[in-house]
């Protein structure tokens, strides 16, 4: 009885026994065949995660990062690596640079090219400017001021912390304008566009002096210069040791012209300046005509009324300048227009100086207004320019006044008097009167004849003044 016993417990463990092991094989096939049918759906959702902000995938976010990055160009890829050349991109507002360069440089992974502009108003422009200028002078060019394009700007590699580093090795900076400068063609772009590299010139001061120059002459190992009509930008590269301010300068369509007006009135013969000469300097669009009977050359001058502008006599109303070559060596036209017609062509170019520009001189004709206010009686009063010992410093002038009614006021100040170069103004006199400054001439019915009356800032003045 006791050995039956001792089975019937046996086969009983035997089978609890068997039971776990099925329960626990059966746990195993459905956690098995659940993973196996979730994991296609599992894939794709972590695929699009990886793709939207704001979802972190363990795994999956970095790589995210990573590849967004890429694509601003502000990282190194291994495939850079691998081709041996890394390149960083950067922008401005109307700039964008490419910094190239090879793992020689030392560059750390996460840096980043920054772009600064510098305003025409900001110091380090003027600074910009006045390097590349006195650089042009030292290289014997002749340059147009007013016809040179000019932009300055800092191309600059921060680190992952945003701290300013330099190159170990030579690197390539290619600079492009996002967009072509106004009224200027991608052919006029590539002909006269320039990249400089600047430093500073000394330890001492903030003046900067040019290191590199590439221009379309340049050869392929300096850099080079491109231009696109269809893309609307131009791209100039220039290989430097460090990073810096950078200048780009093109040759605008503009010419500058200075010209000098006289305003004259001749009498018998010999021409008289009435007003103080006018020096013009214009920057004027190539083959745009200047009209010179505008009212801001033209003037209005009391006492005289205009007649006629010439150029060496012969009487024009206007000119225009063209230009032919580049910058620094070109060669211009002055056509002289009258009316439409041309009357003059003058030719010449820039090798007569620094900072060269046409000049002429134009000479606007006045007369005398001779005609008095409508009256009765017309009297002439004549002014004699002499010196203390009665000589005559020049021709004799006539003022024609009305001398009926209260007769007509004759101001004669020093202001509306003729300057005579090598003299100055002392007083005016008549016979027994001295030093005054206005007259007024008036028909005296009783004596029969027109009578002049002496003043002296509004008093009149008799003989025994």
């Amino acid at each position: 009885m006791e050995r039956i016993w001792d089975f019937v417990i046996k086969l009983l463990e035997s089978v609890q026994r068997r039971r776990k092991l099925i329960v626990a094989l059966s746990t195993v096939v459905v956690f098995v065949t659940t993973y196996m049918l979730i994991l296609p759906a599992f894939t794709l959702e972590k695929d699009k995660a990886a793709e939207q902000g704001g979802i972190d995938v363990p795994g999956v976010k970095q790589v995210a990062q990573e590849q967004k990055s890429q694509s601003k160009g502000d990282t190194v890829s291994d495939k850079d690596k691998a081709a041996g050349t890394i390149t960083l991109n950067g922008d401005s507002k109307n700039y964008e640079a490419v910094v190239s360069y090879t793992e020689e440089a030392k560059i750390p992974e996460g840096a980043s090219v920054k772009v600064t502009e510098y305003s025409a108003k900001s110091d380090m422009y003027r600074l910009a400017r006045e390097a590349v200028l006195e650089s042009k002078a030292n290289d014997g060019e002749k340059v147009d001021e007013k016809a040179l394009g000019f932009a300055a700007f800092d191309v600059s590699i921060l680190d992952a912390d945003g701290n300013e580093i330099e190159p170990a090795a030579p690197v390539n900076v290619s600079i492009s304008l996002k967009d072509l400068p106004k009224d200027m063609t991608a052919e006029a772009m590539q002909e006269t566009m320039e990249v400089r590299h600047l430093v500073k010139a000394d330890e001492r001061s903030d003046k900067l002096a040019v290191q590199e120059t590439v221009t379309a002459e340049s050869g392929e190992e300096e850099g080079s210069i491109e231009a696109s009509d269809k893309d609307n930008n131009a791209t100039a590269t220039i290989k430097v040791d460090s990073l810096s301010p950078f200048t780009i300068t093109w040759n605008t369509d503009y010419v500058s012209a200075s010209f000098i007006i006289h305003y004259l009135n001749e009498i018998d013969g010999t021409k008289y300046i009435i007003d103080g000469d006018v020096e013009q300097e214009l920057a004027i669009r190539t083959g745009q005509t200047v009209d010179l009977t505008d009212a801001q050359y033209k003037k209005d001058i009391e006492g005289y009324t205009f007649d006629s502008i010439t150029y060496e006599g012969r009487e024009i109303t206007g000119f225009k300048v063209d230009r032919s070559g580049r910058y620094n060596n070109y060669r211009y036209t002055i056509t002289f227009i009258n009316n439409g017609q041309t009357v003059a062509v003058e030719t010449g170019d820039n090798s007569s100086g620094y900072y060269y520009s046409p000049e002429f001189y134009i000479e606007y004709n006045y007369d005398k207004v001779t005609t008095p206010t409508p009256g009765e009686r017309n009297e002439t009063v004549t002014l004699h320019y002499v010196d203390k010992n009665g000589t005559e410093l020049q021709p004799s002038e006539d003022i024609v006044v009305d001398a009926s009614g209260n007769g007509t006021s004759v101001t004669l100040n020093p202001d509306h008097l003729k300057s005579i170069e090598g003299y100055t103004f002392q007083q005016l006199t008549d016979g027994d009167f001295k030093d005054f400054d206005s007259i007024t001439v008036v028909y005296d019915d009783s004596e029969q004849d027109s009578v002049c009356k002496f003043y002296k800032n509004g008093q009149q003045l008799t003989a025994t003044n």
